[in-house]
């Protein structure tokens, strides 16, 4: 009966430190990414990108009772220079009468530094890497005929919209003045809208919206009939796949997360059940290491005592194989699903008993005759 209140007590005691394994590996490299992994859709705080809109679009989209705010933005790629480096990228001009709430520019997003000011720039992670800039440092663009040199105010996440390094500036009169002098026509690449109503919304740009930035102003063809059949052109064109419904990529994002999260939950149950088994037969060891035919083999320099703190050690061994195994395997998990446990609990298992082997051996072998 004392014999299985040991073995009993060695197995709570195996599990619960196994438990405690478990939630420290699943929290260890997963804090910090936590923040950072909270969904870039919610954070950016917009429901959907609208390609095109013309200027007197902007307030009539504005009014619509299912609108909540438009943030209509210029889109230019140009060559940025700081630090000795230059890299491609896309520059966002916004209007400062517009802010930045709601785009892939606002605070929400903000991973260092400060939101945008008049004669600042806000980067994105992949322009900081690439040229290698930090908050406080200069970044030079050609902007026309003209070299515009900013200061970098803050960092953002990565425009998730966007395959390349990005950045935002204010659209203010000298920018404009050379956009202009160098843009023959000029409109709006897209806008930034947050809804009140998400259906109505959808139903309304998938539907009835049509991007006008398109066909332009009257000036900017030869004749009437020119202007006229591209005018024509647009608005008897869908345009719903241009539309970025970002809502729906959010709620998809959500519904991964829990999948995930409920197939990796499902992974450590089936991780600790076979620690469970690992843990009975590591006891189940123990008793015979310890029952009273093994004593008398063992030479009289080796106590009882001394195998338990062996067995002991050997436990604390698999815990500490186990949890290293998890960590260097579980970026693997997705793909391999419950592979890394079980070869991180064969490992442990094998080496501990062998190393509890050893010393047991060693403590034989050395024993006075």
């Amino acid at each position: 009966m004392h014999k299985l209140v040991k073995i009993v007590a060695g197995i709570v005691f195996g599990l619960v430190l196994t438990g405690i394994v478990c939630t420290i590996i699943s929290s260890v490299g997963d804090s910090k990414q936590t923040a950072l992994k909270s969904s870039y859709y919610d954070a950016c705080g917009f429901d959907f990108i609208i390609p095109t809109p013309w200027y007197t679009q902007i307030q009539d989209i504005q009014d619509k009772d299912f609108v909540s705010s438009i943030v209509p933005y210029y889109m230019t790629k140009r060559t940025a220079s700081g630090n000795g480096e230059a890299c491609d990228m896309y520059l966002f001009l916004i209007e400062k009468s517009y802010g930045l709430d709601n785009t892939a520019y606002a605070d929400s997003l903000l991973v260092e530094g400060t939101t945008l000011s008049d004669g600042t720039i806000v980067i994105d992670e992949r322009t900081k890497q690439k040229l290698q800039a930090n908050v406080g440092d200069t970044v030079t663009l050609l902007i026309g005929e003209t070299t515009f040199t900013f200061k970098v105010s803050g960092v953002v996440r990565d425009n998730v919209f966007s395959s390349y390094p990005t950045a935002a500036i204010y659209y203010d009169r000298d920018v404009k003045r050379e956009i202009e002098a160098s843009s023959v026509n000029l409109a709006y690449s897209a806008a930034y809208v947050k809804a009140s109503d998400i259906s109505a919304a959808e139903s309304y740009f998938t539907r009835d919206y049509r991007g006008m930035g398109k066909v332009g102003e009257r000036s900017w063809y030869e004749s009437d009939d020119a202007y006229n059949f591209m005018k024509s052109s647009i608005e008897n064109q869908s345009i719903a796949l241009e539309i970025t419904n970002v809502s729906q990529l959010r709620a998809a994002e959500k519904a991964n997360a829990n999948e995930k999260k409920k197939s990796e939950s499902q992974v450590r149950t089936t991780a600790l059940l076979i620690l469970a088994v690992v843990n009975l037969l590591f006891w189940l060891l123990y008793v015979i290491f310890t029952s009273k035919s093994y004593r008398e083999r063992i030479k009289a320099g080796t106590k009882q005592q001394s195998v338990v703190s062996e067995f002991v050690l050997g436990e604390l061994f698999t815990l500490l194989v186990f949890s290293a195994c998890m960590y260097l395997l579980k970026w693997q998990e997705n793909r391999l699903g419950i592979i890394p446990y079980v070869f991180a609990v064969l490992v442990s298992f094998i080496l501990s008993v062998l190393l509890t082997n050893r010393i047991i051996y060693r403590k034989r072998r050395t024993s006075p005759r």
